[in-house]
């Protein structure tokens, strides 16, 4: 699932279509994923995957506690 999240997230193979889940997001949606961040898991990533997480999760664990504590 390419570029889910933003714009600018993954252009690679000239992908322009980033950011293309948001207007799918609802109050349904919001609830389901609060819901699942609240369970432990292990999440499975490709490396480019893995790259953006690394990036970014390690200074926003409040939006999602626990995430940092996951095996990759």
């Amino acid at each position: 699932m390419q570029a889910p999240g933003g714009p600018e997230e993954d252009t690679s193979g000239v992908f322009k279509y980033g950011g293309w889940s948001a207007p799918y997001f609802d109050e349904v949606v919001d609830r389901v994923l609060e819901e699942q961040k609240k369970e432990p898991a292990d999440l499975l990533l490709g490396r480019k995957t893995f790259e953006i997480f690394a990036s970014f999760w390690p200074d926003h664990e409040d939006i999602w506690p626990g995430v940092n504590d996951m095996t990759k």
